[in-house]
Protein backbone atom coordinates (compact mmCIF):
# COMPACT_ATOMS: atom_id res chain seq x y z
CA UNK A 1 0.00 0.00 0.00
CA UNK A 2 0.85 3.45 -0.80
CA UNK A 3 0.77 6.39 1.31
CA UNK A 4 -0.77 9.60 0.19
CA UNK A 5 2.55 11.08 -0.08
CA UNK A 6 2.95 9.85 -3.37
CA UNK A 7 0.49 12.74 -4.53
CA UNK A 8 2.45 15.93 -5.32
CA UNK A 9 -1.35 18.03 -4.56
CA UNK A 10 -4.33 16.90 -3.49
CA UNK A 11 -7.02 19.81 -3.42
CA UNK A 12 -9.76 20.02 -5.17
CA UNK A 13 -9.08 16.01 -5.66
CA UNK A 14 -9.81 16.81 -9.47
CA UNK A 15 -6.40 18.53 -9.65
CA UNK A 16 -4.38 15.48 -8.12
CA UNK A 17 -1.75 14.19 -9.81
CA UNK A 18 1.27 11.86 -8.66
CA UNK A 19 4.74 13.41 -7.82
CA UNK A 20 6.71 14.18 -10.70
CA UNK A 21 9.57 11.95 -11.44
CA UNK A 22 7.66 8.80 -9.70
CA UNK A 23 4.66 9.41 -11.79
CA UNK A 24 6.11 8.28 -15.18
CA UNK A 25 9.17 6.29 -14.19
CA UNK A 26 7.66 4.13 -10.95
CA UNK A 27 3.68 4.45 -10.70
CA UNK A 28 2.73 4.26 -14.56
CA UNK A 29 4.38 1.34 -14.87
CA UNK A 30 3.13 -0.31 -11.49
CA UNK A 31 -0.40 0.77 -12.86
CA UNK A 32 0.09 -1.49 -15.84
CA UNK A 33 1.24 -4.11 -14.33
CA UNK A 34 -1.59 -3.63 -11.62
CA UNK A 35 -4.32 -3.02 -14.71
CA UNK A 36 -2.72 -6.49 -16.39
CA UNK A 37 -2.82 -8.68 -13.72
CA UNK A 38 -6.17 -7.07 -12.54
CA UNK A 39 -4.96 -6.22 -9.47
CA UNK A 40 -6.00 -3.10 -6.91
CA UNK A 41 -3.79 -0.21 -6.20
CA UNK A 42 -3.92 -0.37 -2.92
CA UNK A 43 -3.36 3.49 -0.24
CA UNK A 44 -3.55 4.00 3.21
CA UNK A 45 -5.19 7.40 3.55
CA UNK A 46 -4.73 9.23 7.15
CA UNK A 47 -7.08 12.30 7.11
CA UNK A 48 -5.33 13.22 10.52
CA UNK A 49 -2.35 13.94 8.58
CA UNK A 50 -3.70 16.88 7.04
CA UNK A 51 -5.93 17.37 10.04
CA UNK A 52 -5.87 21.12 11.58
CA UNK A 53 -7.86 23.23 13.82
CA UNK A 54 -9.68 24.51 10.91
CA UNK A 55 -10.56 21.73 9.36
CA UNK A 56 -10.95 18.72 12.32
CA UNK A 57 -14.69 18.42 10.96
CA UNK A 58 -13.75 17.47 7.77
CA UNK A 59 -11.09 15.13 8.62
CA UNK A 60 -13.46 13.25 11.32
CA UNK A 61 -16.98 13.33 10.08
CA UNK A 62 -18.22 15.74 12.08
CA UNK A 63 -21.02 18.71 10.23
CA UNK A 64 -18.88 21.02 8.22
CA UNK A 65 -19.09 23.41 4.81
CA UNK A 66 -17.65 20.77 2.98
CA UNK A 67 -14.82 21.26 0.01
CA UNK A 68 -16.47 22.44 -3.31
CA UNK A 69 -14.62 21.12 -6.56
CA UNK A 70 -15.14 23.60 -9.09
CA UNK A 71 -14.25 21.38 -11.98
CA UNK A 72 -16.09 17.91 -11.04
CA UNK A 73 -19.08 20.27 -9.37
CA UNK A 74 -18.81 17.87 -6.43
CA UNK A 75 -19.00 18.74 -3.10
CA UNK A 76 -17.26 16.43 -0.28
CA UNK A 77 -18.25 16.57 3.46
CA UNK A 78 -15.36 14.49 4.48
CA UNK A 79 -11.51 14.43 4.01
CA UNK A 80 -11.55 10.35 3.68
CA UNK A 81 -13.39 10.94 0.22
CA UNK A 82 -11.76 13.90 -0.88
CA UNK A 83 -8.59 11.89 -0.59
CA UNK A 84 -9.48 8.66 -2.20
CA UNK A 85 -11.07 10.78 -5.27
CA UNK A 86 -7.52 13.08 -5.33
CA UNK A 87 -6.09 9.41 -5.99
CA UNK A 88 -8.40 8.35 -8.69
CA UNK A 89 -7.94 11.96 -10.22
CA UNK A 90 -4.05 11.30 -10.49
CA UNK A 91 -4.02 7.47 -11.56
CA UNK A 92 -6.93 9.08 -14.36
CA UNK A 93 -4.40 11.71 -15.10
CA UNK A 94 -2.01 8.47 -16.12
CA UNK A 95 -4.85 6.84 -17.95
CA UNK A 96 -5.42 4.23 -15.10
CA UNK A 97 -8.83 5.22 -13.63
CA UNK A 98 -10.02 1.58 -14.88
CA UNK A 99 -7.93 0.63 -11.46
CA UNK A 100 -9.30 -0.68 -8.75
CA UNK A 101 -8.78 1.52 -5.71
CA UNK A 102 -8.12 -0.39 -2.52
CA UNK A 103 -7.74 0.66 0.96
CA UNK A 104 -4.98 -0.73 3.22
CA UNK A 105 -5.04 0.81 6.52
CA UNK A 106 -6.46 4.13 7.90
CA UNK A 107 -6.90 5.74 11.17
CA UNK A 108 -8.53 8.56 12.69
CA UNK A 109 -7.42 11.15 15.33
Amino acid sequence: PHSLGILSNSSPPSSASFRQGYDIHVIKPMLRFLKDSNSPFMVNPYPFFACTSSNLDFAVFRVNSGLFDDYTKLKYTNMFDAQLDAVYSAMKVLGFEDVEIVIGETDWC
